[in-house]
């Protein structure tokens, strides 16, 4: 999974209520267009597929392998808190501004530094890609900046 796909369930989690479905050997949480999928020994976290409205496997993973720390079981426990009624972690919430403008803009350059080659021209020269990124990060931190503050109006 994804941080992306982390940050999307949680938006979601926090966005919309959470239905429980018990049955004989599973338990399901629902919640916007996520499912936790939850049997006697597997936690399989799914996704809607609009096309044809059934859930797809994102990840499945055993009891054994959700400890010492797993992100599919932290998601289940906190659709399950959620559905109960209990506080929930939910780690993309009431980050600073800073913080997550530091992150993006960290995750923006790792990932067009790393696929320069198949972004820029390839008679660039390094140094132009990388100064040309560096203001592209800039522009990305304003923009950042900008949706955040109106956020808190």
């Amino acid at each position: 999974m994804t941080e992306g796909d982390k940050k999307k369930i949680y938006y979601e989690l926090r966005t919309h209520s959470v239905s429980k479905e018990k049955r004989l050997n599973y338990t399901d949480y629902t919640f916007g267009n996520y499912r936790v999928h939850v049997y006697w020994n597997r936690i399989i976290m799914s996704r809607l597929n609009p096309a044809n409205r059934a859930f797809v496997i994102m990840r499945d993973t055993g009891w054994s392998d959700v400890f010492p720390k797993n992100d599919t079981y932290d998601i289940y426990i906190a659709a399950k808190n959620k559905y109960e009624g209990k506080q929930y972690v939910d780690p993309y919430k009431n980050i600073p501004i800073k913080k997550v403008i530091e992150d993006s803009v960290s995750r923006f350059d790792k990932i067009f530094t790393e696929h320069a080659a198949d972004i820029f021209p390839y008679d660039m020269p390094e140094q132009q890609y990388i100064k040309t990124i560096t203001e592209m990060e800039n522009v990305l931190a304003q923009k950042i900046m900008q949706y955040k503050q109106k956020q808190k109006i």
